[in-house]
């Protein structure tokens, strides 16, 4: 390249400066100098941009530069930042710029070659569209930022006085040029690489939460929350009843007064005519454009003015949530910043999380509908009410650690001779198998006391009964036979910790013979005969009121002993909360049964 070059136009009369700018040819390559140095160290684009800012404006003498990238639609550019420029052009290039919006720049790009504007009238002369159109600068370079035979996007640097740019200075400032577009492409290349590294880091921690979660609303909180703001500010997920789709969760970053309005409203049926219905029938992703006549839609008419106000037409990726290969929900993600193509990270990360919130989903449902039954299970087996002692009060508490799914079972049955059944046990395991047992357990213990037998041949029974079931299945029990009238219970126990027997300010634990748990073999069943004074009473307990991991047994039941002693004398439903209160960290579900003989305590 030899002589001046320039783009129209003869070179404006009178002297013109050597160089753009008051630079000098030494001082400009001395910029080309530091601007490399700098240069190799930027590892984002903003690096980048604060090298060419600090380089441009002090070094060249320039008053003023934009620099924008290409889009990955290739139909638009970003601008990343200017300096110097009027307000209008400033307003123009914020956000998106159409190429076909700035001849200028759709030449540079598809032509891959600098336009360098000695004057205004330069540039009004190839670009007549632009007469008229305030310049801070009255020359202007507009250089392609070129790698690999790819035009990344334009950089233009503007001069505040007229004058013509030599062969040499114009060689400069593509050498520039090719500089910075060799800076934001290995930029680029951190970035996704970084972003690959944010998606999988996105999708271990979605995997490891959303495998935890067994409520099905905590799967779609948990996906909703790792969705915003990281891949996008705006997130709401869809569940199908039967033909309706119903947004369950919505997460607005900056907004969570909109995001509440709208949470739990219907979006239409699965058979509508719009981009998320369309999405669940085919299984599909999908990408779409936020449109009036889309949020319309979607969210009804009225309802799309705060939607619109909110997002503009922004772009939305929506991604169906499936379970064994079929739809039952939708994810979408919607977002300012992807233009007409989502980044393909983007597609991942939310492809990925749908299918993990999918499984989760199906995990959370079948976890739901087992306690579902548990629980229905429970309430068959655990007594409505508890039945009017005569010259006792009574109480009972049960406690689950998680659910309401458990094996704890406690008991209380008016018999034909007035005496009363009073029980509690324990079926090792939880869920089902476990509920299972406690009922038959607590079935089989009424009816042998329905039909006059004692304690000590109940439990006889109940260890055939826990055989009998699995060769892995085993409980703990304590019976008693309660005869108001005489006021004395016959109790005996297998493998359950020891009632207490309380008077105000006292309590001790019962002496039992060694019992082994239900479903083991046995000896004949022990009885023991206990009397009850005015004001004595009783506490019955499972393990998970005493057991911890990380404290011994005795602590767990000298503690359970001191609160028994403490508040024995307030009566069994005072005791009963004051025994629930050490179930707060249990680890294990906890039944309390509290009898107590009404009457002035006799002696100390």
């Amino acid at each position: 390249m030899t002589g001046e070059q320039r783009t129209t136009g003869p070179r404006p009369e009178g002297p013109a400066p050597v160089g753009p700018g008051a630079a000098t040819f030494a001082d400009q390559v001395n910029v080309v100098q530091q601007l490399a140095e700098r240069l190799t160290r930027a590892v984002t684009v903003e690096h980048v941009v604060e090298a060419i800012t600090v380089e441009l404006l002090s070094g060249l003498g320039a008053s003023a530069f934009t620099l924008a990238v290409v889009d990955a639609d290739g139909d638009s550019l970003t601008t990343l930042a200017t300096a110097g420029v009027s307000e209008e052009a400033r307003r123009r290039m914020r956000g998106r710029l159409p190429l076909d919006s700035w001849g200028p720049a759709r030449t540079v790009v598809t032509d891959g070659r600098p336009l360098l504007w000695s004057s205004l009238a330069d540039r009004d002369r190839d670009y007549p569209e632009l007469v008229g159109h305030p310049s801070a600068a009255q020359s202007w370079a507009v250089l392609p930022l070129v790698v690999h035979g790819t035009t990344l996007g334009v950089l233009s640097v503007g001069w505040p006085d007229e004058h013509s740019f030599p062969a040499l200075q114009a060689a400069i400032l593509q050498v520039i040029a090719h500089q910075c577009a060799v800076a934001i492409d290995r930029a680029h290349i951190e970035e996704v690489r970084r972003a690959e590294r944010e998606t999988l880091e996105l999708l271990s921690e979605g995997t490891r939460v959303m495998v935890s979660a067994l409520d099905p609303r905590r799967v779609i909180e948990v996906l909703v929350d790792l969705a915003v703001p990281r891949l996008a500010p705006w997130c709401a997920v869809y569940v199908a009843e039967g033909r309706a789709l119903r947004r369950v969760a919505l997460r607005i970053e900056g907004d969570p007064s909109l995001a509440a309005e709208l949470r739990g409203q219907l979006a239409g049926t699965v058979g509508d005519r719009n981009p998320l219905a369309e999405v669940f029938r085919s299984g599909v992703p999908g990408v779409f454009t936020v449109t009036e006549a889309v949020v319309g839609a979607i969210y009804g008419p009225g309802e799309g003015t705060p939607i619109l106000d909110r997002v503009g037409n922004w772009t939305s990726i929506a991604v169906p949530v499936t379970v064994a290969g079929k739809s039952i929900g939708v994810m979408s993600l919607v977002s300012p910043d992807w233009g007409r193509s989502v980044p393909d990270q983007v597609r991942f990360a939310a492809e990925g999380l749908a299918a993990r919130a999918g499984l989760a989903l199906a995990n959370a449902r079948r976890f739901d509908d087992e306690r579902r039954s548990a629980e229905m299970l429970m309430e068959a087996f655990l007594p409505a009410e508890l039945p009017e002692i005569p010259g006792f009060s009574v109480a009972a508490r049960y406690l689950p650690a998680t659910s309401k799914v458990a094996g704890d079972w406690y008991d209380v049955v008016r018999l034909p001779s007035g005496s009363y059944l009073v029980g509690i046990g324990d079926a090792g395991g939880h869920g089902i198998p476990a509920a299972s047992l406690m009922g038959q357990l607590r079935n089989c213990a009424r009816g042998l006391a329905l039909t006059g037998h004692q304690p000590g041949a109940i439990l006889d029974a109940l260890h055939l009964v826990a055989a009998a079931d699995s060769p892995d299945s085993f409980a703990t029990a304590v019976y008693g036979i309660l005869d108001p009238s005489q006021h004395e219970a016959r109790w005996a126990s297998a493998g359950h910790l020891p009632p207490i027997q309380y008077r105000a300010g006292h309590a001790r634990y019962l002496e039992q013979l060694p019992s082994p748990p239900l479903g083991s073999p046995a000896p004949p069943s022990r009885e023991r005969l206990e009397r009850w004074d005015p004001g004595n009473g009783v506490v019955l307990v499972t393990d998970g009121v005493v057991e911890r991991r990380r404290r011994d047994l005795g602590e767990g039941m000298e503690a359970l002993r001191r609160v028994v002693a403490r508040y024995g004398a307030d009566g069994p439903d005072a005791l009963t909360d004051a025994i629930a209160g050490l179930c707060d960290s249990a680890e294990d579900d906890c039944c309390v049964l509290v009898l107590q003989r009404t009457g002035v305590p006799i002696g100390p």
